[in-house]
C-alpha cells in the first residue's frame, strides 16, 4: 500500500464510525480486520507484490526459488512444509520458468499454478501453501459498497427513504468469482450484507479476494462510464437485510486512509 498504515482500536461503533471516514490506500476497496503488527506486514507486503519481477530457473529447487523471490522482494515467504509433504510435494520439487515483465503478484501465481499450490497472507509472512490449507485459513475484509447497492436514479435526499440492493451484488459476485467457493453451495468461503455501514462482509482466501476487488472496481468503472455519480450514506439502515447470514466484529485494528464522499455519513442537526 502506498499510503501509510495508522491502526486505531475500536468496538463496534467505532468500526462503523471508522469504516464511515475512511477510504481505502493503494486503490483498495477494503477494509482488513487484523492486528496493528498484520497491518504493518501487509502494507510491507502489498508493496512487495507490487513491485516489477522476473523469473529465469530450471529445475530450481522450490525452496531456494521462494529463499530467492524473498531476498528479492525483501519479505519473508515461507513454505508451508506440512501440507506440501502431505500432498507429496517436496520442498525440492524442481521448479522451471521464465516469465518477465510481470509484477511479483503474477509471477507468484503463475509459478504457483504449475505445482497445483497457492500463497496468502498468514502469520505477517507470505506463506506457500496447498489450496485446500489456504481454504481453511480465510481471511475477513470488509468492502465499503453503498455506492453500488443504492437504487439507481435516486437522489442522496430520496436515497435515504429508498430500498438497498445488497442481495443482487451478493449474487452477482458469488456467480461469478469462484461459484463453488462460497457457503451456500458448499464451500468454505461467507459473504453477507452490513446494511449500518454500507458494507459487505467476506471471508475467503487471498486469491479469491484479488477476485472480488476486481468484480467491485469493474462495476465502479461501468458507473464512471456511464456519468452515475455515487451518492451520500443515508442516516438509517437498508431496509432490506439477508437473515441467511450474520456478521460478528469484535474490536480490531484498521488501516486509514484517504476519505471518500460517498462514504460520508449525513448529519441532520436538531432545529
Amino acid at each position: 500500500m502506498k499510503d501509510s498504515c495508522l491502526p486505531l482500536r475500536f468496538g463496534l461503533f467505532g468500526l462503523l464510525l471508522f469504516s464511515a471516514f475512511s477510504g481505502i490506500s493503494h486503490g483498495q476497496n477494503y477494509i482488513c480486520i487484523e492486528s496493528e503488527e498484520e497491518a504493518r506486514a501487509r502494507e510491507r507486503i502489498e508493496v512487495a507484490l507490487s513491485g516489477m519481477g522476473s523469473i529465469d530457473c530450471v529445475d530450481k529447487p522450490l525452496r531456494e526459488l521462494a529463499d530467492d523471490l524473498s531476498r528479492r522482494m525483501g519479505v519473508s515467504i515461507v513454505l508451508a512444509k506440512q501440507s506440501l509433504e502431505d500432498s507429496a510435494i517436496a520442498l525440492d520439487t524442481p521448479v522451471t520458468a521464465r516469465i518477465s515483465g510481470v509484477s511479483y503478484r503474477s509471477l507468484l501465481r503463475l509459478v504457483l499454478k504449475d505445482l497445483k499450490l497457492t500463497w496468502t497472507f498468514r502469520n505477517e509472512v507470505i506463506l506457500i501453501t496447498t489450496p485446500e490449507e489456504a481454504e481453511a485459513m480465510l481471511e475477513t475484509r470488509l468492502y465499503p459498497v453503498l455506492d453500488l447497492v443504492t437504487v439507481a436514479g435516486a437522489t442522496p435526499d430520496k436515497a435515504m427513504r429508498e430500498v438497498h440492493d445488497y442481495d443482487t451484488l451478493i449474487e452477482t459476485i458469488t456467480t461469478t468469482v469462484e461459484p463453488y467457493s462460497w457457503d451456500e453451495v458448499g464451500g468454505p468461503g461467507t459473504i453477507a450484507e452490513y446494511p449500518g455501514a454500507g458494507a459487505l462482509v467476506i471471508s475467503q482466501t487471498t486469491e479469491i479476494h484479488e477476485h472480488v476487488e476486481k468484480v467491485l472496481a469493474a462495476l465502479r468503472r461501468v458507473k464512471q462510464i456511464q456519468g452515475i455519480s455515487a451518492l451520500a450514506v443515508p442516516s438509517t439502515p437498508s431496509k432490506r437485510i439477508r437473515t441467511s447470514h450474520h456478521a460478528a466484529i469484535e474490536s480490531r485494528s484498521y488501516s486509514s486512509a484517504h476519505a471518500q464522499s460517498w462514504q460520508l455519513p449525513r448529519v441532520d442537526r436538531a432545529e
